[in-house]
């Protein structure tokens, strides 16, 4: 366990992130550069951390049990915080999906930060869903200033300036530092639904080099 102060680093990665030729690029590299750092250790005799594939985000939360706090990084499409008024019943109700799941982890007081890596069309929180973050589970938004790193993206459709503090946005993967060696989990689901039909292949494609490279015993599939 690598985990600082008790917060354990989580990447989890939504193929739906992947837009552009460009974004499926940036999803490759990060993940094999991390699946590289791994082999390292694990070729000194090292255990490993867990490697997770699912069709659907909402298996995460299974991954996360026995975590006291988390530091998530969410490379996604989506923000899954929650959508709409029936999100947040649900997550009241402890019901997961994959649209509500950070939501749930919020809830549960199980998230530290939670770090967006978001496309540039992506559906960002509105002014409302953070005032209900903020009343309902006790999310604290801040002016950010104690915080270093690019975030620039941290701005509503109406270009005011959004306060945070547990909750970050990242414009693309370049912009936030994700250290492989601090982290515990890896987790990436499919999203079929809402991933575009020719990048379909880039889930099986993760799955197998993580299998070629770590061995098939050392990774799950959902």
């Amino acid at each position: 366990m690598t985990c600082k102060n008790g917060v354990s680093d989580v990447l989890s990665i939504d193929i739906d992130y992947c837009q552009s030729e460009q974004d499926l690029r940036a999803v490759v590299d990060l993940f094999t550069k991390t699946l590289l750092y791994f082999r390292d250790l694990q070729r000194g005799g090292r255990d490993i951390i867990n490697f997770s594939f699912s069709q659907t985000h909402a298996d995460i939360v299974s991954v996360l049990k026995g975590y006291s706090k988390l530091n998530v990084y969410n490379i996604d499409h989506h923000h899954d915080v929650y959508y709409d008024p029936v999100n947040l019943l649900e997550i009241e109700d402890g019901i997961v999906e994959e649209n509500n799941w950070v939501g749930w982890l919020f809830r549960s007081q199980l998230i530290e930060r939670y770090h967006w890596i978001k496309n540039a069309g992506s559906e960002l929180l509105s002014k409302e869903d953070m005032i209900a973050l903020q009343s309902r589970f006790g999310v604290s938004f801040t002016d950010g200033s104690n915080y270093s790193g690019k975030r620039n993206a941290n701005y509503s459709k109406e270009g005011l300036y959004e306060p945070f503090s547990a909750i970050s946005y990242y414009n693309s993967i370049g912009d936030v530092e994700i250290k492989p060696s601090r982290l515990e989990e890896v987790f990436v689901c499919m999203s079929p639904e809402y991933l575009k039909k020719e990048f379909h292949y880039l889930y099986f494609l993760l799955i197998d080099l993580a299998s070629n490279i770590l061995g098939r015993e050392a990774i799950r599939i959902f």
